[in-house]
């Protein structure tokens, strides 16, 4: 190989590194955007879960 395509391979491949790194840096703000709301959802559950808890007690008041 001259080096005009050796250097043309390395530029493809340093063109192709970076469309890599562009798609990795979106995976990985999904990925963060979706454990937020993981963690968002969890909480909701949890004042959800207490309501609940008050709710039952409340109806357990009112047969006695």
């Amino acid at each position: 190989m001259n080096n005009n395509k050796i250097e043309t391979q390395l530029i493809k491949a340093n063109l192709r590194l970076e469309e890599l790194d562009r798609e990795k840096t979106s995976v990985q703000r999904i990925i963060d955007s979706n454990v937020y709301q993981i963690e968002s959802l969890k909480e909701k559950i949890k004042q959800n879960e207490g309501i609940i808890v008050k709710i039952k007690e409340e109806s357990e008041k009112e047969k006695i």
